[in-house]
């Protein structure tokens, strides 16, 4: 009969042999969770910019869809009979409104596919080594600047539209909006304060994994 100890050691041999398993799966899981933001942000985007719907879930494929389906559209009631359509929006618009949404998306799909990387150079004990520092460093940035530039595109935006919305002077293919709806409420700009936050965490953690690995290595020439 073995010991307490013994049944300690073997159990720990079992986990250290299943941890590259569960390493590698969950690896690809952050691999499909970056393949799945990217085609939900692939088809948002193409939604948008064509002002048509690109997959068959409330409306077929290429019906116009509602001014409610513009993303920083918060709520659209209309107006009578007549509806205005995301694709009478100038096309220039229509790329502007469907930039954040990119923005974020690629952030995100860039971040799931780094943090898979990273986890597997943790797993194989080179977390403080320099390719593993720089997906913490790449991760940060990505966050960051990703955050930012998604917040400045949805604001300019949100401006664009609520200056042609709420001006009674329409014209062009701006013209007929105000007259469409009885009521028509704009998001405010969305800053993703969680995901910039979240980078900077991210940033302050790669600069301790800096500090760890100089600690490593100065007490590596020591011994």
């Amino acid at each position: 009969m073995s010991s307490p100890r013994q049944r300690l050691a073997a159990t720990r041999s079992r986990a250290a042999a299943a941890w590259p398993t569960a390493v590698h799966w969950g690896a690809w899981v952050l691999r499909l969770m970056a393949l799945g933001i990217g085609l939900l942000g692939l088809i948002k985007a193409l939604a948008t910019i064509t002002g048509r719907s690109v997959v068959w879930l409330v409306l077929p494929i290429g019906d116009p869809l509602p001014l409610l389906a513009l993303p920083q559209v918060n709520q659209a009631v209309p107006f009578g009979t007549y509806l205005y359509t995301i694709d009478q929006l100038p096309a220039w618009y229509r790329v502007l409104a469907a930039t954040p949404g990119i923005v974020g998306a690629a952030a995100q799909v860039a971040v799931a596919l780094l943090a898979a990387t990273l986890v597997r150079e943790i797993a194989a004990g080179r977390a403080f080594q320099p390719k593993a520092r720089r997906r913490l460093v790449l991760i940060a940035g990505t966050l960051i600047v990703g955050g930012v530039l998604q917040a400045l595109l949805d604001t300019a935006a949100v401006g664009v539209l609520d200056y042609h919305t709420m001006s009674f002077d329409q014209t062009g293919a701006w013209g007929g909006i105000y007259d469409s709806y009885t009521i028509l409420t704009i998001h405010t700009p969305r800053w993703p304060v969680a995901q910039i936050v979240t980078g900077v965490v991210t940033a302050v953690i790669a600069i301790a994994f800096r500090d760890a690995s100089r600690l490593e290595e100065e007490t590596g020439l020591v011994v």
